[in-house]
């Protein structure tokens, strides 16, 4: 999980750069890699769910959607 919360943060740091936030950006990113890993690691045990529905359930939560 440390190696692809890592990969996550390069990914998501480039996103946080093209928009406003009302919170520290290292916080924002650290909310953003988190949900993102707890939400593949939910979907591990739930896989009655389509990769687009966990898409679908991640965005509708997330600042950037």
């Amino acid at each position: 999980m440390r190696y692809f919360k890592a990969y996550l943060e390069k990914v998501f740091a480039n996103e946080l750069n093209k928009h406003k936030q009302d919170v520290p950006q290292e916080y924002m990113l650290n909310h953003m890699v988190c949900d993102f890993a707890e939400t593949v690691r939910w979907w591990t045990g739930h896989e009655q769910y389509s990769p687009k529905e966990i898409s679908d359930f991640f965005f509708s939560t997330t600042p950037f959607a």
